[in-house]
């Protein structure tokens, strides 16, 4: 099942800044705005019927990525671990999250 979150997709405006930190700090901004509560909801949407959820990145460098900026934020709101699925083949998309709701 594929599954897009706009909510947690970077913004045009947070896209587009140059300084890497201050794209961050918008990012998690937003998030702490709506809250672990509505994020949940939407990983849960995302979800569906499945196990779990996996967030993927075309990102070369994951710690570059709104994906990891999520992670990191997931786990200082809510204590849960996030885990960094390993590379399955030179195929595979360069990175991949596993979050457990």
């Amino acid at each position: 099942m594929c599954y897009t979150a706009e909510l947690l997709a970077p913004t045009w405006a947070e896209f587009s800044v140059e300084d890497e930190e201050d794209a961050r700090l918008m990012y998690t901004g937003r998030l702490d705005d709506v809250g672990p509560r509505t994020v949940s909801e939407v990983l849960e949407q995302a979800r569906g019927s499945e196990p779990g959820v996996v967030l993927l990145c075309h990102e070369r460098n994951p710690a570059h990525c709104h994906r990891s900026w999520l992670a990191a934020w997931w786990q200082a709101q809510t204590g849960h671990q996030v885990t960094e699925l390993p590379h399955l083949a030179r195929s595979a998309p360069p990175g991949q999250l596993s979050l457990k709701l």
